[in-house]
């Protein structure tokens, strides 16, 4: 005859509300992971937009008699998107720069046949990240985008 041997609890453990500590717990780190999430995406869209501002400046600079209106059509469309400078595009702030700078360049490359100049659109724009303060974080990134075009001119 076999014996068979009962193990009873001798306290009986009550698991209600399990769920729900298990659910605080985690709460701050989905929404820490959330928040940081949110913030790159933010910066990364900004940097995109700043890039694609100082690349189209760029490329109408290059394009066109050095003159002071062009640049300041330039500066606009780096800054707005737009050469009457109508509307902001989104990063830009009082505190943001565009830099337009020409250098003469001698090429001594076989790729060129004779020297020439090149544009340069430099960009420095602050972005402020506003979650970042939540976690104790600096609240302002600055974005330098710069861009080089060879000026081809009239």
């Amino acid at each position: 005859m076999k014996k068979t041997i009962e193990r009873r609890d001798h306290k009986k453990r009550s698991e209600r509300g399990s769920a729900t500590i298990e659910f605080l717990v985690i709460l701050p780190i989905f929404l820490g992971a959330l928040a940081i999430s949110f913030e790159f995406g933010h910066g990364l869209w900004a940097h995109q937009i700043v890039t694609k501002g100082v690349r189209d400046a760029t490329r109408y600079l290059a394009r066109v008699p050095l003159t002071a209106t062009n640049i300041a059509y330039a500066q606009n469309l780096a800054e707005t998107g737009s050469i009457t400078g109508t509307a902001a595009n989104f990063p830009w702030s009082a505190s943001a720069t565009v830099t337009i700078n020409q250098h003469a360049l001698d090429y001594s490359s076989s790729n060129f046949r004779r020297s020439g100049s090149v544009i340069e659109i430099e960009a420095k724009v602050p972005v402020t990240l506003t979650m970042l303060n939540f976690f104790g974080m600096g609240t302002a990134v600055t974005l330098d985008v710069k861009d080089q075009a060879r000026w081809i001119g009239e």
